[in-house]
């Protein structure tokens, strides 16, 4: 990797920045390739391929490494227990979860005389828009979330 490199190139070391390249060795020397970093004022010898130890990683690269720090997953269990259950009342929306087979999204609705037998009712607030834009931005399948209703279910109506 650094073999052709060359004096007065750039070169990026994730612990020191940038460096210019002050010289290549080309014998059996272990850390052939010597780079000063001027913003620290360190000098430092490394591998052909970018190792200031043998036995470690590689710290010194042509660029600058720009990383991604990962999103925390998404914890479907527990943005649903976030939601809260609510018993049917009658006369009143009684707001439940569904699926739209046809275009493959969740959706809301609501009973306020009709009682679907083992349903669960959520309380309708942010909490509840919320998950429902969560299930449509992960595409949680039914199949994937039926599991966390039937014990909720079972919670509330009992086995």
């Amino acid at each position: 990797m650094f073999r052709d490199a060359k004096v007065g190139e750039k070169v990026y070391d994730l612990r020191y920045n940038w460096g210019i390249v002050e010289d290549v060795v080309h014998t059996s020397f272990p850390f052939p390739v010597k780079v000063y970093f001027e913003k620290v004022r360190i000098h430092d010898s490394f591998t052909y391929d970018g190792k200031p130890e043998k036995n470690s990683n590689q710290t010194l690269f042509w660029d600058e490494l720009k990383f991604e720090i990962p999103k925390k997953p998404f914890d479907l269990k527990a943005e649903f227990d976030k939601l809260e259950v609510e018993e049917f009342v009658k006369g009143v929306s009684n707001h439940f979860l569904c699926w739209c087979h046809k275009d493959e999204y969740w959706d809301k609705d609501s009973f306020g005389c009709y009682e679907a037998v083992s349903t669960l009712y959520f309380k309708y607030n942010d909490k509840f828009v919320a998950f429902i834009e969560l299930l449509n931005k992960y595409k949680i399948t039914p199949e994937q979330l039926r599991p966390l209703m039937i014990k909720k279910l079972n919670e509330v109506y009992g086995e």
